[in-house]
């Protein structure tokens, strides 16, 4: 089955704080920031994330032109044959996402692009616009693993759209999200998660010595999510839920509830 996901980026200044946002209907949502940067760097740093998080088929929705047609119109192959050059023979703009992002798209061979247009009331469109716009206006990432509009209802962004103040800009966040249990070798604990969970608790650490005021922030959703909480609880690392609906444990395993509201 080819999945959904629409993806936006904002930027309040351009350059200034950004914010990027990906969303599936009744499926993986996920937003991220950026102090300083660009919109278009938004963009793409919105699409990337989502083909990253999202297994299978994929149809990556966006307003943006500069995504879309990137694929659509085979912009990429004029910027590989000249050597990241564009028609003008000069770099290629945001060439350190592009590439990386090019490879995976190209690699994984089940990716399309499709054009939306922004702001014209398309409900899932308007979603990711505004994950993203909170994200660069509070500069703060939030994951989840089941999409509904209640938890729009839920976001709050500056209605001005100013900029937020310098102080609002020196914690350090690390947004935990992606993979669920079939992609992390099944639901109990077994090796994969074992690596995963140590290789998470390595990173943190390491982080943290470089950023003492490191918080990881999870969803607390069923693998990754979890293995992260978990994680950061082992490094000693502050870390922040927040949950895509209330209740969202309640279907789970018993002892999963448990371990759930253990590092809830």
């Amino acid at each position: 089955m080819t999945i959904d996901v629409y993806t936006d980026g904002a930027c309040l200044g351009n350059p200034g704080p950004g914010g990027w946002g990906f969303v599936v209907d009744q499926g993986l949502w996920a937003s991220g920031f950026e102090s300083h940067t660009t919109n278009q760097r938004m963009e793409l740093m919105a699409a990337g994330a989502a083909v990253q998080a999202l297994d299978g088929p994929l149809r990556v929705h966006s307003d943006s032109t500069y995504v879309v047609n990137c694929f659509v119109q085979e912009w990429w192959k004029g910027w590989l044959k000249r050597d990241w050059k564009n028609s003008k023979k000069e770099p290629v703009a945001n060439r350190d996402l592009w590439e990386p992002f090019i490879e995976l798209v190209n690699a994984r061979g089940d990716v399309e692009f499709l054009w939306v247009k922004g702001h014209a009331g398309h409900r899932l469109n308007e979603a990711a616009d505004q994950l993203a716009t909170t994200a660069a206006a509070q500069q703060a990432a939030q994951s989840g693993g089941i999409f509904t509009d209640a938890i729009l209802r839920g976001l709050h962004v500056d209605a001005s759209g100013e900029a937020p103040k310098p102080a609002d800009n020196t914690a350090h966040s690390i947004a935990v999200f992606g993979h669920r249990p079939p992609e992390l070798g099944g639901y109990g604990e077994n090796s994969t998660t074992l690596s995963i969970r140590r290789r998470m608790i390595e990173l943190f650490r390491a982080k943290a010595q470089m950023h003492p005021d490191l918080e990881v922030i999870t969803g607390l959703g069923l693998g990754a999510e979890m293995l992260g909480a978990e994680a950061a609880a082992a490094a000693a690392v502050p870390y922040r839920v927040i949950l895509a609906f209330d209740g969202m444990e309640e279907r789970w395993p018993d002892a999963t509830q448990k371990r759930f509201h253990e590092l809830l």
